[in-house]
């Protein structure tokens, strides 16, 4: 699926998180909204074109970034290894961060174990926006794996999931991948809309 779709998917999810999980205020509606949004594109940190990339790191060498993520791993290393207390959270989010450069499009971060590591660092941050993080990514993960392409949901194993086998055969930029953005735009919309009623 293109960035736009994973982004109006991200969206529709977060307000679908306030509806499930209740929201004490606007604070707490834009917050499990935005975590939704983001993490339905961090799946796709690991692809050069990707729609997180160019807000990240817009107009950036591939080499510039590896430097800029490889620079984020090693701070985050050397937070942990000096400061006394540092949480763990710090120096795994660490290891995500000298991994991501690596790692092939539609591997790692696109499986059950990144969701569980993510989340895990997400919940101690922050324990009430980890549904809201875990919601957007497996929303990333749901309609990648709607595609021909499929994605490797039990990685490492190399089997791909893949709802092509049951006949649904969505190619990434199709009218069909649109519809999907536009349909889970239009939730999102509606979702805001009722909020205010």
């Amino acid at each position: 699926m293109t960035g736009k779709t994973h982004s109006a998917v991200g969206l529709a999810t977060g307000i679908g998180v306030v509806y499930l999980g209740g929201a004490d205020s606007w604070i707490d509606v834009i917050a499990t909204v935005a975590v939704s949004f983001v993490a339905s594109l961090l799946p796709d940190i690991d692809a050069e074109e990707s729609k997180i990339q160019s807000m990240l790191l817009p107009e950036m060498s591939r080499k510039g970034r590896i430097a800029i993520y490889l620079g984020i791993a090693v701070l985050l290393f050397s937070l942990f290894a000096i400061v006394p207390n540092t949480p763990l959270w710090v120096l795994l989010l660490g290891i995500f961060f000298g991994i991501v450069p690596f790692a092939p499009h539609r591997t790692v971060t696109h499986s059950l174990v990144m969701v569980l590591y993510l989340g895990w660092i997400v919940h101690q941050i922050s324990p009430e926006l980890m549904w809201p993080f875990v919601a957007g990514y497996l929303s990333h993960l749901i309609t990648d794996a709607l595609t021909v392409s499929g994605i490797p949901f039990f990685w490492p194993l190399s089997t791909k999931i893949s709802l092509s086998k049951i006949g649904i055969r969505i190619k990434t930029g199709s009218m069909t991948d649109q519809w999907v953005g536009h349909v889970a735009f239009i939730l999102f919309f509606l979702g805001i809309l009722y909020l205010f009623i």
